[in-house]
């Protein structure tokens, strides 16, 4: 007999916009799975541990013989295309075990956002919800693929690149071959997963909170649209609303915390080194240069699109800001007296309280966070290039 699932008025939760990854990493046979689906087999559970066990065994092994090799390499470009990968393969180290160790946390975590969304998320955004999360999943898998894709492209162009010479101990060149086009690709490809993984989920988490919080204006909007006020009910149920998001936000940015920061450290890391290295290298060849143009476009692309996500829950809660001083302002004398204090006190609350993605408390996540970073990779850029490295 098929069990009946509820259905909550079209509304998109996290959950809907997460599970394109979660799929994909169940169909990759990758851990972890916060997902709420119905208990897997023992058998498939061993399976899928035994794999991300093994990913993760390759990944970590190829990173110490890159950190070994790059002690002794003497070109700047080798120098630069090995710190590139490292700096991939290790935060995909980071996000996978930051993320298995601390599983259950996260588990907890996505069943109570999923009881607050439920209960606060109305019929709104859902389009745009939609579009954004098929568009996110679209761009990480285009992602995921074609960076191994250049890998077997560059490794068939230049198969005695430090990059590849891991597997020069073993016999045959016919296997040395096989295994620089194949499980080369296949390392970064599994790096790449756990990589853009680390930056979606708490990416997805800011911006359905930023949701919530628009909901939040709207329906304090419908309440200053009413000729008279029912109860001042209505705008306490509102202040415990935005109440519970701001607690939750709070918890977000305590498990997310290290994710942002790395996320901001990697991102700055591989623009200074991608555009160090094309305005210090004029010998590589037009199409090379091309294609480390072209991956340069999609590391901008993709960090400002994950700046922009991230910091909508700031500027919502801002413009939730703005909304109440001007509806208090022309209902200033249509208000009871204990609704105009009400709303003042919640007008204060929003003033003294940042509600933003923080990671541990030292900065908030902005727009502006964006020229602050440009400023630093041109910074960076030119010193570098006063020394012949």
């Amino acid at each position: 007999m098929t069990a009946v699932q509820p259905i909550f008025d079209e509304r998109v939760l996290l959950d809907d916009s997460l599970r394109p990854m979660w799929t994909f990493l169940r169909y990759n046979r990758l851990l972890p799975n916060f997902f709420h689906q119905n208990p897997e087999k023992r058998q498939c559970y061993i399976a899928r541990f035994v794999v991300t066990v093994i990913a993760a065994l390759i990944i970590l092994i190829y990173s110490l013989y890159l950190t070994l090799h790059s002690m002794k390499t003497s070109t700047t470009a080798e120098m630069i295309e090995i710190s590139y990968n490292l700096i991939i393969m290790l935060t995909a180290l980071f996000f996978q075990y930051q993320y298995l160790t601390n599983g259950d946390v996260f588990i907890q975590f996505y069943k109570d956002w999923r009881k607050i969304e439920i209960r606060s998320s109305e019929n709104v955004s859902v389009v745009k919800k939609k579009r954004i999360a098929k568009f996110l999943s679209i761009f990480y898998l285009i992602f995921v693929i074609v960076y191994p894709i250049g890998i077997i492209c560059w490794g068939a162009k230049q198969p005695t690149h430090p990059i590849f010479n891991i597997f020069n101990p073993l016999s045959g060149e016919l296997i040395n071959f096989n295994l620089r086009l194949w499980i080369i690709p296949c390392i970064m490809y599994y790096s790449n997963i756990y990589f853009c993984m680390g930056e979606l989920l708490p990416t997805l988490f800011y911006y359905h909170a930023g949701c919530i919080i628009e909901d939040v204006e709207r329906e304090f909007q419908n309440v200053f649209s009413c000729v008279s006020f029912d109860e001042n009910s209505r705008l306490k149920s509102i202040w415990e609303k935005y109440e519970a998001v701001f607690r939750f936000v709070d918890r977000a940015n305590r498990l997310f915390g290290p994710s942002i920061l790395c996320h901001h450290l990697v991102g700055f890391l591989l623009k200074c080194l991608g555009v160090y290295s094309l305005m210090r290298d004029q010998s590589t060849e037009r199409i090379d240069k091309f294609i480390f143009i072209f991956v340069i476009f999609l590391e901008t692309l993709r960090t400002a699109w994950v700046n922009r996500l991230v910091s909508h829950l700031h500027l919502c809660r801002n413009q939730l800001q703005t909304s109440v001083a001007a509806l208090l302002s022309q209902k200033w004398y249509e208000l009871s007296e204990d609704e105009r204090h009400l709303v003042a006190a919640f007008q204060v609350r929003l003033a003294n309280g940042d509600l933003a993605a923080s990671p541990f408390g030292f900065y908030n996540v902005k727009p502006s966070n964006l020229l602050s970073m440009l400023s630093l990779i041109l910074t960076y850029v030119i010193v570098l290039l006063q020394f012949d490295v």
